[in-house]
């Protein structure tokens, strides 16, 4: 499989293989779990550390969200792109 060319679009399916944890406004767990597709709806020019690559919001049907980087994103382990 070839490597995803980043920026990835808005609209990008994301499954999660291992399964998400975060937390909403009243800082109550929100479990995403393993096998769950994500939509990329930001895409950010730089990492959150800020260096050279990109960053993704990425929400899930339970309004649950994540940030990703393209070196997390490109984890074949963790998650799965769907085009």
């Amino acid at each position: 499989m070839n490597a995803p060319v980043h920026p990835l679009p808005r609209g990008t399916s994301i499954i999660t293989l291992k399964g998400e944890m975060d937390q909403d406004g009243e800082d109550n767990e929100r479990i995403t779990p393993p096998g769950s597709v994500g939509k990329i709806t930001g895409v950010g020019s730089e990492r959150d550390d800020g260096s050279e690559g990109h960053r993704y919001d990425v929400e899930f049907a339970n309004q649950a969200w994540i940030i990703l980087d393209d070196i997390e994103i490109d984890d074949p382990e963790r998650y799965r792109i769907v085009f």
